[in-house]
């Protein structure tokens, strides 16, 4: 369908806009291009999309009903059949090649690149490789920095690897801290490594850090304030050096695919930026970080922690520059076809256009913002009432100023009355936008509808958009689904009317199942055979799938069927006309067809409590029945149908196929169909349990208990047995098998169980068969014979022509979009035998995107399974642990490859050169899990690590002997002279009867330069850490001042001087960091701050809470004044009382703000121990 004619162009300056383009575009021109978004032009939609009618008009059409207009043309797929592909035949043709590929091209890459650095080819230097000396020195670089901050002894790459692979070995023990470090050194001795000691494990692992620490205290280095929202900003250096080795390397550029999508980051740490609560996402609460995977093999690409005051679009943007083809080796290639999926948080058609993109397929889903130029019918439905409330739009008579109503009818059938449209003004706008809005009726099928744009770029490439919307009629919790998806590339256009059936993951089928492909016994074949031979032939091998509910479309079943001999009864009997002729009355015809529409494709049924227990039931039900004596055989069994009988479709699906020994005779063997019923209900209980006292009486019922009754169809004790409901779907059954003889169980459930009430066994005579089907042939022939032409079937869609004649538009509207799915599934039921139970159903871009999605989920699982914490661990901490957690198992994923490629080498020699299954490579790289592969890796990386750390010390000892033979003097460590400075500085001033300081502490330890060395020097030898202090008086010495003194518990065991361990102010560091960190300049100021800073928060409660004693005062007052019945002295007596309580509420409010509570962040100061941090 071509596209909408191009618009006219607004007034004034925008008026040369509308047809070529050039026309500075108006007020409004911003959606694209120079002259904007106009109709016709093939554009990318933004925003400010002009349709070219007066602004008045435009202003009130959003621009998703107008990104239509930006050059989108139809794809006809009227006359495209539907086709389906088993999951595994799409995955063997379209997935298993790019996963061999994937996986070859990551092991040769990174064995290439080993290669070239002269280093072994394992594990341990490929993760060293992809996590890459330049991320190990930024967190040395950082870590140490914290870690001297905190009064440890910093750290360098070397310790870091030990660290990292301690912290792989420690994820293996979910076990408290002492038990895992005692079975560890345990494997480090039998391996000949040492274990590195648990407690500086625990210092680095909650001092972990990936930005300059120093300038987080308030201020960087050039005296600049930081905002608050860009300091989780400044990890990204760091994000991109632990994944830019993963990406260059280990992405497949010639047919790889990867995925764009979020993940939540659980963490409640005190450092968290931005946090988000998400109900779909797994974990608790925390922030999100937008991530790149490989699809295919689930390989982490990237990481961009989403911050405050930037938007999820412009995070988005900036972590696909780590995708650029400068930044991909091969992207640009001839014959390079990558894919990429991307979330709907992020779709739009700035981004699939943008220039980063052009080498990728792309597939993502759209919201409403995407500006996908399909519109759901819901959305306009909204949209067009939302218009009965503009004046523009509503129809006013004569010179009334109330608009005109009409009626019109709810969802619960209420009649109600609205403002009334202007037909002609709708229609203005509707012209534009009309044929792109997607049909709302829910009678009507699966069907795909196609756009396509090609947008021709200043560089004169070309990038091909496709929009595509499918309407899911299989969705389990919608009765219909609109889904549109905005495509990059020329796969969206291949196969449109495509679609990919995946089996159901919850349906087992096993032996029993008739028809099926599992090896069943001698019984089973026999059975089957017999069925065969009553021309009776499988459609599905299950019930309740997705195959079943298709193929039950058009044909004629049990409880359909009983109506329909009702029906035809009712015009015999009523002589209405011969049952020899052919002239029915077109109304019957009409109104059978839409009973059966409704059966077949109606989704208004409510599934009570009741029916869906019933449902639940009916197998064990099937299993108790089965265990009787009489029962030889029993067998499940899918939807049958009649193959004897071309004019007509119909069918059944009993709940079994059962091989029976008649109750109450010798040896009496017969074939039945089982039609299972439970009774929930109280009324429905009881019915059954009457049926059963009537047969109870010795004459009815075989047991003479009533539990089980032999009868012939439609005699008394049929009857009585039997309800009416249900009777025509015995008879039906038994036609439809060719079975003379039929099984009704009737159950109930009671404590959540379900028993067996009574059995029903039934005989059908051959003249109450013939008769019931000759009726059925009245009216069945004329309702479904038409739709089993083998023309219209193989074509895949209906002509008018195929149409009776006495069908309505409208019924042949539904029947001509459902038969384009019913028939792709007859088709191949006929030509390949039925399905395995079908569980999803889905168009082929929208599975290629829901397979792509996979990808990034499977990281996040296999992250979980690596990850541990730390109580006390910073956000940032955990953040950086779970970027290096993604290339470790990156590592895991060409271990895999290892194996995959040496499986495809041999069974490509076995095999003429083809590739084995996707399924078969996936099963091949099972055997190497993540849980068993860590274990190993850590181990192995510990004794490379063991080893060169060995060779370090031989080195240190050579050089030491080679000193001593030339008799050098020995250098004393500059470091140990200054502790021993230090220490002497103590001592003295210890003799003196001066240590501790007492007065003066904070500008002694500034301006004395012995002072400032004992607080500034930090190194193993001379470690600052706090301790408890008895005295209930000690203050801060850097926040408190003579006016304001903020209380603490904890003092440095060096410098003998009380310091706050919390941080109180926003953009800042505890009182403990600045002490043994600042300049004495600095030290002086951040003094005078942070005291001025305590002194206004004391002033601010203090007035809070006298605003708040004048409160009670004045509400105490009103209370006398209205209490005239109380004395003066009750009346003094209660505002005595409630002044007495303001003021102790004031004097506690005082109290609690002059102390410190307790510090329980572990990273904020002091020397991290305890095993309880691992």
């Amino acid at each position: 369908m071509s596209s909408e004619p191009e618009g006219r162009g607004g007034r004034g300056r925008g008026g040369r806009g509308g047809r070529g383009g050039r026309g500075r575009g108006g007020r409004g021109g911003r959606g694209g291009g120079r002259g904007g978004s106009r109709v016709g032009a093939a554009v990318v939609a933004g925003s400010g999309i002009r349709s070219g009618l007066p602004s008045q008009v435009d202003k009130l059409i959003p621009d998703q009903f107008k990104a239509c207009l930006t050059g989108w043309e139809h794809i006809d797929l009227s006359t495209k059949k539907h086709e389906i592909l088993k999951e595994e035949d799409y995955n063997d043709e379209h997935i298993s090649k790019p996963i061999i590929d994937s996986f070859i091209h990551a092991v040769d890459s990174v064995d290439s690149r080993l290669n070239d650095l002269d280093l072994d080819i394992n594990s341990a230097n490929a993760a060293e490789f992809l996590i890459s000396d330049t991320t190990l020195v930024e967190l040395k670089k950082y870590t140490t920095q914290q870690l001297v901050a905190m009064g440890h002894k910093g750290t360098d790459s070397f310790e870091l690897r030990r660290f990292l692979a301690t912290k792989y070995l420690r994820s293996r023990f979910r076990l408290p801290a002492e038990q895992a470090w005692e079975m560890m050194k345990s494997i480090a001795v039998k391996n000949g490594f040492k274990l590195m000691e648990v407690g500086r494990y625990n210092n680095i692992m909650t001092c972990l850090r990936g930005y300059d620490v120093p300038s987080r205290a308030g201020n960087n280095g050039d005296e600049t304030w930081l905002r608050r929202h860009n300091v989780t900003r400044n990890l990204n250096p760091l994000e991109q050096s632990i994944f830019k080795e993963s990406v260059a390397v280990l992405f497949n550029s010639k047919n790889g695919s990867m995925v764009v999508d979020d993940e939540l980051i659980a963490s409640r740490a005190q450092d968290v930026e931005a946090k988000v609560v998400s109900q779909r996402k797994s974990g608790k609460d925390g922030p999100q970080a937008d991530c790149i995977a490989d699809s295919l093999i689930c390989l982490l690409f990237g990481m961009r922690l989403r911050v405050a005051g930037e938007s999820q679009r412009e995070n988005v943007n900036k972590l696909l520059e780590t995708v650029s083809p400068d930044k991909l080796p091969g992207l640009t290639d001839a014959g390079a076809d990558p894919g990429m999926k991307m979330d709907r948080g992020y779709t739009s058609e700035e981004t699939l256009a943008d220039e980063r993109l052009q080498y990728f397929s792309s597939d993502a889903i759209c919201r409403d913002a995407s500006r996908n130029p399909f519109i759901p019918n819901q959305v306009f439905e909204e949209k067009k009432n939302s218009w009965r409330g503009i004046k523009y739009f509503q129809v006013f008579e004569g010179s009334s100023s109330a608009p005109k109503k009409e009626e019109y009818t709810d969802s619960k059938g209420n009649t109600k009355t609205r403002n009334a449209l202007d037909a002609q003004k709708l229609m203005q706008c509707t012209d534009l936008f009309g044929s792109f809005v997607l049909d709302g009726d829910e009678l009507l099928g699966t069907e795909v509808l196609l756009a396509k744009k090609d947008i021709v770029k200043d560089s004169g490439k070309t990038t091909m958009l496709t929009a595509t919307a499918i309407r899911d009629t299989f969705d389990k919790k919608n009765k219909c689904k609109d889904l549109l998806f905005l495509s990059t590339g020329k796969a969206a256009r291949k196969m449109p009317t495509t679609f990919v059936a995946t089996s159901k993951d919850n349906y087992t089928v096993t032996s029993t199942h008739l028809f099926s492909n599992t090896k069943g016994s001698a019984e089973r074949t026999h059975v089957e055979d017999r069925l065969r031979a009553n021309k009776c032939e499988p459609l599905t091998i299950g019930q309740k799938c997705i195959d079943w509910f298709a193929l039950k479309g058009n044909c004629i079943t049990g409880t359909m069927g009983g109506k329909v001999y009702t029906e035809a009864q009712r015009l015999l009997e009523d002589a209405l006309f011969d049952e020899s002729e052919e002239d029915i009355p077109t109304h019957t015809l009409t109104e059978m067809l839409n009973k059966c529409i409704e059966g077949w494709y109606g989704r208004n049924h409510v599934s009570t409590a009741a029916m869906a227990e019933g449902t639940k039931n009916e197998e064990p039900t099937f299993q108790s029945f089965s265990q009787f004596d009489f029962v030889l055989e029993a067998y499940e069994v899918g939807l049958l149908r009649m193959s004897g009988i071309s004019d007509a479709n119909i069918g059944a699906s009993p709940d079994g196929i059962a091989v029976i020994k008649i109750p109450g005779t010798d040896s009496r063997t017969e074939m039945a169909s089982v039609e299972i019923k439970t009774r929930v209900t109280e009324a429905t209980i009881s019915s059954a349990e009457d049926a059963r006292s009537w047969a109870a009486d010795g004459k009815h019922s075989v047991d003479n208990d009533g539990k089980f009754v032999v009868c012939k169809y439609n005699d008394d004790k049929f009857n009585k047995c039997v309800p009416a409901q249900n009777r025509k779907q015995i008879i039906h059954q038994a036609v439809v098998t060719g079975l003379s003889w039929g099984v009704f169980v009737t159950s109930k459930v009671e404590d959540a169980e379900g028993s067996i009430v009574q059995v029903v066994i039934v005989e059908i005579s051959k003249e109450a068969r013939d008769d019931y089907l000759a009726k059925l042939l009245l009216l069945s022939k004329h309702i479904t014979g038409w739709l089993l032409k083998d023309d219209a079937i193989n074509r895949g869609y209906l002509n008018d022509e195929d149409l009776p004649s006495w069908i309505t538009s409208a019924t042949s509207k539904i029947m001509k979009s459902h038969f384009k799915m019913w028939s792709c599934w007859w088709r191949c039921v006929t030509a390949n035998g039925p399905f395995y139970p079908v569980g999803k159903l889905k168009q082929v871009t929208n599975h290629s995107y829901n397979r792509g999605k996979w990808g990034l989920d499977k990281c996040t699982e296999n992250y979980l399974k690596v990850a541990i914490s730390a109580h006390g661990m910073s956000f940032e901490g955990k953040y950086i642990l779970r970027m290096i957690d993604g290339v470790i198992c990156n590592v895991w994923k060409v271990e895999q490859g290892r194996l995959v490629k040496k499986f495809v080498q041999l069974y490509r020699e076995k095999h003429d050169g083809n590739n084995p299954s996707a399924s078969t490579v996936r099963n091949k790289c099972k055997e190497l899990p993540l849980e068993g592969f860590v274990f190993q890796f850590a181990i192995d990386w510990l004794r490379q690590l063991e080893t060169e750390r060995n060779q370090l010390l031989a080195e240190d000892i050579r050089v030491a002997l080679r000193r001593q033979q030339v008799n050098s003097p020995p250098r004393r460590n500059p470091v140990v002279e200054r502790v021993e400075r230090c220490l002497a500085t103590i001592a003295r001033l210890k003799s003196d009867r001066k240590w501790p300081l007492q007065r003066g502490r904070l500008n002694r330890f500034a301006k004395e330069e012995e002072l400032s060395s004992i607080r500034l020097l930090s190194c193993s030898q001379f470690s600052h850490v706090r301790k408890s202090i008895d005295s209930s008086s000690a203050t801060c010495a850097v926040c408190s001042s003579a006016k304001s003194q903020r209380k603490v518990k904890y003092a440095c065991s060096i410098c003998e001087v009380a310091l706050c361990t919390k941080v109180h102010q926003p953009n800042s560091t505890t009182c403990w960091v600045s002490w043994h960190t600042l300049s004495p300049a600095r030290l002086l100021r951040e003094h005078l701050i942070r005291s001025q800073a305590l002194i206004s928060n004391r002033e601010e409660d203090k007035e809070t809470n006298r605003n708040r004693h004048s409160a009670r005062m004045a509400t105490a007052g009103r209370k006398r004044s209205n209490a005239q019945i109380s004395t003066v002295a009750g009346s003094n007596e209660t505002g005595g009382m409630t002044q007495t309580t303001a003021g102790s509420g004031m004097a506690a409010s005082e109290e609690v703000d002059g102390l410190e509570e307790e510090d329980t962040n572990v990273g904020s100061a002091g020397v991290v121990g305890g095993d309880n941090l691992v």
